[in-house]
């Protein structure tokens, strides 16, 4: 009885240990998406008027922000074994009767 209980206590610590690996993963992906968000906020009409020439001009920057949020999207997924390919896919199907794509100008 003593090594069964020893056995479960290690698995769930080694469950609790990979679960905060993942979390200390995401954080950093959740930070970079935030990064990314704060090119877009815009607070004023007169910064609206401003958006796309700001955008223009930060784009390298936003991009590099994008760039950041992929790589730990592209890390959890592996370390997860997701396919993303599949899962996206599979996403924008279920996505599609949501949000069904209307042709303009009806």
């Amino acid at each position: 009885m003593a090594k069964l209980k020893k056995t479960n206590t290690k698995d769930r610590t080694s469950s609790r240990d990979k679960f905060n690996e993942y979390k200390n993963m995401l954080l950093p992906l959740v930070l970079e998406s935030a990064e990314v968000l704060k090119h877009f906020k815009l607070k004023s009409q007169k910064k609206v008027a401003k958006a796309g020439r700001f955008m223009k001009s930060n784009k390298d920057e936003i991009g590099e922000g994008l760039a950041d949020v992929l790589y730990w999207v592209l890390m959890v997924s592996h370390d997860l074994g997701i396919d993303l390919k599949k899962s996206f896919d599979a996403k924008m199907e279920k996505n599609s009767g949501k949000f069904p794509i209307e042709s303009k100008g009806k």
